[in-house]
């Protein structure tokens, strides 16, 4: 048996409004997490380019300065993960 009184149409029209409610901020919330996933990706590939850039650095120093030093650097540093596997 259905009730069609004005109390059923208001907690009806009530119950709308708190799904779209709950969607909205759904939909808020996905859109923060996926704007987080890009900047994770944007900053790892920032990281990544500065570490190449560091090890090109560290190997062209024995070159421009004839120091032995930074070879002995090179080959005593631990090697480096990349920051992609480093960061998950």
């Amino acid at each position: 048996m259905l009730c069609s009184g004005p109390h059923t149409v208001k907690s009806s029209y009530v119950m709308s409004l708190q799904i779209k409610h709950l969607f909205w901020k759904y939909l808020r919330s996905e859109s923060y997490r996926k704007a987080l996933v890009w900047q994770k990706r944007y900053l790892l590939l920032v990281l990544g380019g500065y570490q190449e850039a560091e090890a090109i650095t560290v190997s062209r120093l024995p070159q421009l300065s004839g120091v032995q030093e930074a070879m002995l650097y090179r080959q005593q540093s631990v090697p480096q993960k990349k920051a992609r596997t480093k960061f998950k």
